[in-house]
């Protein structure tokens, strides 16, 4: 019953939502409407705070550009995992900057776009731009402008550190184990429903896992059923959900040296490299499944409040 009607829910024509009202200072720009309350920074940052009215902050930080994953067995056996190490460094120091003035929220649907200025990664450079469409709804559009000669991405995604006790996923798309762009076979297309601890797969050592593949819209909430709910737009996403970030997966060696989970970790990515593994420790992600650093990706997606 639950799933018949979050699929009817997407089914339908979305209902016309009440526009947003936005007030603008010298640090924020803030926007709320009927569902939810949402703060976006005038200098960078980006997305500073989003919760519906009467609900808890769902933003612990403002959402971080993600353009690695943590390591698997295979990409140490082949030596993929410097390039990893090296987007690592640089999501570290990327820095998110303010690109364009507010729109007219009188004549605009208010909107911010923001850059991000990435150290050690000569002419690349990704943008992020959020919109507020009003009822609860907020688009976001991202994206990643290479440069050549740097070593290739583990994906394209923001990555958004969540409250603790927001760990239910309910998802429409391939399942219900974990899914790569080149583990596909077996899943099945369907409504899945799942936790961040039970996505996270108990391998000898910590590494990538969890990840869900051709997402068209996930729910993350708390056990009350309020939290996020993300839908794509152009092309289904990968989504991932997990209670540790990508980091503390790589620096781990065994499952004890994982901290007590702190925050609930999602990654709402566009592009994914694949984690290939044809002989278990050595062989590369075939190219198809590869994701050059000299290209161009983009991708979009609405984020909403849920149970406000």
């Amino acid at each position: 019953m639950y799933g018949e009607a979050i699929l009817e829910t997407v089914a339908a024509e979305p209902a016309e939502a009440a526009p947003a009202s936005a007030v603008v200072t010298d640090y924020n720009m803030n926007m709320a409407d009927t569902h939810c309350q949402m703060m976006l920074g005038m200098g960078g940052n980006g997305l500073i705070s989003l919760k519906g009215h009467g609900g808890y902050e769902l933003m612990m930080t403002p959402p971080a550009l993600s353009l690695y994953r943590a390591p698997t067995d295979n990409d140490r056996g082949c030596g993929n995992h410097r390039d990893e190490a090296f987007w690592m460094g640089v999501c570290t120091g990327a820095r998110c900057v303010a690109a364009e003035p507010c729109q007219d929220p009188e004549n605009h649907a208010p909107e911010k776009a923001y850059r991000w200025e990435l150290p050690y990664a000569g002419n690349a450079w990704a943008e992020t731009t959020y919109t507020a469409l009003g009822g609860g709804r907020v688009r976001v559009d991202v994206a990643f402008h290479g440069a050549e000669n740097l070593p290739e991405l583990g994906n394209v995604a923001l990555a958004f550190r969540l409250p603790l006790q927001v760990n239910r996923l309910s998802y429409y798309g391939l399942g219900p184990q974990e899914t790569y762009p080149d583990r596909k076979m077996g899943a099945k297309l369907a409504l899945h429903q799942t936790t961040a601890e039970d996505s996270y797969t108990p391998y000898l050592r910590p590494q990538e896992c969890g990840n869900r593949e051709d997402v068209r819209f996930a729910e993350i909430t708390d056990d009350t059923g309020y939290g996020l709910r993300v839908e794509s737009v152009d092309h289904p996403l990968s989504i991932s959900l997990l209670p540790w970030s990508a980091a503390e997966l790589t620096f781990a060696r065994h499952r004890d040296e994982l901290p007590e989970p702190s925050y609930t970790w999602l990654e709402v990515a566009g592009m994914r490299r694949g984690i290939g593994g044809d002989d278990s420790w050595g062989s590369p992600v075939h190219p198809e499944y590869c994701l050059p650093s000299d290209q161009d990706y983009a991708f979009s997606f609405i984020l909403s409040v849920m149970g406000d």
